[in-house]
């Protein structure tokens, strides 16, 4: 995969500024992003997707299947990550953090932020082994 393609994520509850995305980006230090991916929810995702618009970058979006029940957002955290190449994760909860473990499993290059965009946490650029998860995403259990 050689063009950019960037996961925006974080909580359903928080609305991020337009500066804050901008902010974050500057860390990033990759070339023109071809598409940002978001989840079709309230909030941080919904940000994202303004930000693209105005911002002329193409967004998908990304919407669980509800019919799944409890899978549907680790299914397509995973759809995401297979289809991305960075994670800008903002601070959110259970969901963001299945979305940074599915992507530090894809091995994309990962940046968490707080919600003015500045690193909340070093930039991960790649895992060496990626971790097994479980079902609901969460690492698993051995032994």
């Amino acid at each position: 995969m050689n063009e950019t393609r960037v996961i925006i994520a974080g909580s359903r509850l928080t609305s991020i500024r337009d500066e804050a995305i901008d902010c974050a980006f500057m860390h990033l230090h990759m070339g023109p992003i071809a598409a940002i991916l978001e989840g079709g929810a309230p909030g941080v995702d919904c940000s994202a997707r303004i930000w693209a618009e105005a911002n002329g970058i193409p967004v998908e979006t990304f919407k669980p299947d509800w019919d799944l029940g409890r899978m549907a957002g680790p299914i397509r955290n995973h759809a995401m990550a297979m289809a991305a190449t960075h994670l800008l994760a903002f601070p959110g909860g259970r969901g963001t953090q299945d979305m940074i473990n599915r992507a530090r499993n894809q091995r994309l290059t990962i940046l968490q932020v707080d919600v003015d965009g500045n690193p909340a946490a070093t930039l991960v650029e790649f895992v060496a082994e990626p971790i097994e998860l479980d079902l609901f995403g969460a690492e698993a259990q051995n032994g």
